[in-house]
């Protein structure tokens, strides 16, 4: 495979081991491995973030290998989206994965199959694994979408680099009912992000994700999304704990033989209101 990989891992060495298996069956040309360093009030980080870094150092196939080990911990928030940008100092696009999202074997080729094809529309932010749904009943074999889901994803540099950490002109695009245009139908799914958004903006967080969403949506970029599902969640223990329904999403390989493109870009509004409904986001919103 001729695309970068980038593998983030931390303190779980039986995850990383499954999801390492998967990458080392995929023999890319060239892999990144980034690690956040041990907690210094957790005594038992230090010999588990060593076993992670033990098993991916059996780099046993052709590959260009860099690593980034941090000495000390940074935190999910830090750790993660100075890992990623580490990656794109070096690449220009590439395929990332958590040590607990673990691929199926169709994903790395679909990763790759989409980069080479979208690499120069700078409205496509994103390509994602995962389906929150798990299927999609459409002829395509992906589709557009708000969703910007980063367990198991890829993307190119040129999209990271408009990453705004601290989502800072949020009061701006709130204030000018720009959700109202992004989500013209679904107010629960209006209301969901416009709360997530408003938790991050100028508060102290663990988190990462939500401000790779934001920054993909106020560039009105889009994510595309699988038919059918290509990614588990296998972190039933992890910072951001879910249910084990969410976790353990259905998966179905691609028959790359007969993969077929969408006709147009462009988000189906069905479509998304079906993802909000079977991702269990709409659980989460504060009703006071």
């Amino acid at each position: 495979m001729n695309t970068p990989v980038l593998f983030l891992i931390y303190n779980r060495p039986e995850y990383t081991e499954k999801v390492y298996e998967s990458i080392r069956k995929a023999k890319p040309n060239k892999l990144f491995m980034h690690a956040d360093g041990p907690r210094g009030d957790k005594p038992e980080d230090v010999e588990l973030c060593e076993r992670a870094r033990e098993i991916v150092s059996n780099v046993d196939w052709d590959c260009e290998v860099k690593t980034l080990f941090r000495d000390e911990n940074l935190g999910c928030k830090l750790s993660m989206s100075s890992g990623i940008t580490w990656f794109f100092k070096n690449v220009d696009e590439g395929i990332i994965l958590e040590d607990d999202c673990l691929p199926n074997k169709s994903f790395f080729l679909y990763c790759e199959k989409l980069l080479n094809r979208y690499r120069s529309y700078e409205n496509i932010m994103m390509v994602s694994g995962s389906n929150p749904a798990t299927f999609v009943d459409m002829d395509a074999d992906y589709f557009f979408s708000h969703f910007y889901h980063v367990w198991g994803w890829a993307t190119w540099k040129r999209a990271w680099e408009r990453f705004d950490i601290e989502i800072s002109d949020w009061p701006k695009f709130r204030n000018r009912g720009f959700l109202e245009k992004k989500f013209p139908n679904n107010t629960d799914n209006r209301t969901f992000v416009k709360q997530m958004f408003d938790q991050i903006y100028g508060k102290k967080s663990s988190v990462w994700g939500v401000q790779w969403a934001y920054t993909c949506l106020v560039n009105n970029g889009y994510a595309i999304l699988p038919k059918h599902n290509l990614i588990s969640n296998i972190g039933f223990i992890g910072t951001h704990e879910m249910n084990n329904e969410q976790l353990m999403l259905r998966i179905k390989e691609i028959d790359f033989e007969d993969f077929k493109h969408p006709n147009n870009i462009e988000v189906n509004y069905e479509i998304e209101d079906y993802l909000f409904e079977k991702s269990g986001l709409k659980k989460l919103i504060n009703k006071e």
